[in-house]
């Protein structure tokens, strides 16, 4: 008669349950660094586009620098009743629209 040999069960269902979850952690690792990736590429995007607009701001104030007097107050004024400063002549009234239209 053959003598049945026993397997281990308890040894293999382990290491195939570690390779399990080492595969899982591998896949979970990868997508995390998929995810970081893309959202660094995005940033770096915006971060281009906020360089272009500053160059572009830059020439602008090089060519006035370079230009006449007139050219050189009509850009102080734009400047100065921009979003940023709201100045106003003395005795000017600003009128602001709230019906948003």
């Amino acid at each position: 008669m053959r003598e049945i040999k026993k397997r281990k069960p308890k040894k293999q269902l382990l290491l195939r349950l570690a390779i399990l979850v080492f595969i899982g952690y591998v896949l979970v690792t990868l997508i995390n660094q998929q995810i970081q990736i893309a959202a660094k590429r995005n940033q770096l995007d915006e971060l281009n586009r906020q360089i272009q607009i500053v160059e572009v701001e830059n020439e602008d104030i090089k060519r006035v620098s370079d230009s006449g007097q007139e050219e050189k107050e009509e850009y102080i004024e734009r400047a100065a009743r921009g979003d940023n400063l709201n100045l106003v002549y003395p005795g000017e009234r600003v009128f602001i629209n709230i019906a948003g239209n």
